[in-house]
């Protein structure tokens, strides 16, 4: 029994199929796992970086031994056949790759990064709202802070009281307060009727008005008339003062 021919061309393109799926699927596998490893070597290259720096300042300090520099240049020469590694692999990827892979990964690195802070935005706010809300239990009030006897800053929050409803009655202490009050308003009043009205002493003509000038000419005038009737008063013999006689000449 003889098979037909689409028989084993069927068996030869479903092979063909299977392969380029599985290739397919094998290289959109291998590009993130080539980024992933790339992102990987920038990582341990900014480290390395950040510890070159600090163990060639702590070695001309002599506070580190020569054995933990042999161990950073091994791990720098490790780095560099890890790199070589992902450039080959890259270049085989897609040609001229590799020239461009460490670049994608660093800027793959900062957005992972980035993501990574954006995320964790919610947690640090409930973190400072916690921290904030236990240093305001402890710390003073705003509204309290003076400087040399100054207003404060921030006024403290003062409740307003609620004004009483006007259609409220009185209390009963209230109201009897009040009859007291107005009962010590009506003694009082009936005492100052009692009092008998005292009039003041009315003058003879309304006084004029007399400026600092016009007094200063009236005492002097006042004292000249003093000094006058003095002399008017005196006895005529201290007035008159006898005259000496002539002598006639013969």
């Amino acid at each position: 029994m003889a098979l037909p021919l689409y028989v084993p061309f069927g068996y030869i393109t479903f092979l063909v199929g299977l392969l380029w799926l599985f290739s397919r699927h094998y290289r959109s596998r291998a590009l993130p796992a080539l980024l992933a490893r790339a992102m990987t070597d920038v990582k341990r290259i900014m480290s390395l970086k950040e510890a070159k720096q600090a163990m060639t300042n702590l070695l001309q300090k002599g506070q580190v031994a020569d054995e933990l520099h042999e161990r950073l240049l091994m791990a720098e020469k490790e780095l560099d056949v890890e790199l070589s590694e992902v450039v080959a692999e890259a270049d085989e990827y897609s040609q001229g790759w590799g020239g461009v892979i460490f670049s994608i990964a660093s800027e793959a690195l900062q957005a992972t990064m980035c993501q990574e802070i954006y995320k964790n935005i919610p947690k640090q706010r409930t973190l400072k709202t916690a921290e904030i809300s236990a240093a305001r239990a402890f710390g003073p009030n705003p509204g309290e802070l003076r400087i040399l006897g100054s207003k404060p800053a921030v006024p403290a929050a003062q409740a307003k009281p609620a004004p009483p409803p006007s259609s409220a009655p009185p209390s009963q202490a209230k109201q009897a307060m009040l009859d007291n009050i107005r009962a010590a308003q009506a003694k009082i009043k009936a005492e100052e009727e009692k009092k008998p009205v005292t009039t003041p002493p009315t003058s003879s003509g309304p006084k004029s008005f007399q400026s600092p000038g016009s007094s200063r000419g009236d005492q002097s005038d006042s004292d000249n008339e003093g000094s006058s009737s003095l002399l008017k008063s005196a006895p005529p013999s201290a007035s008159k003062k006898k005259k000496p006689k002539k002598k006639k000449k013969n």
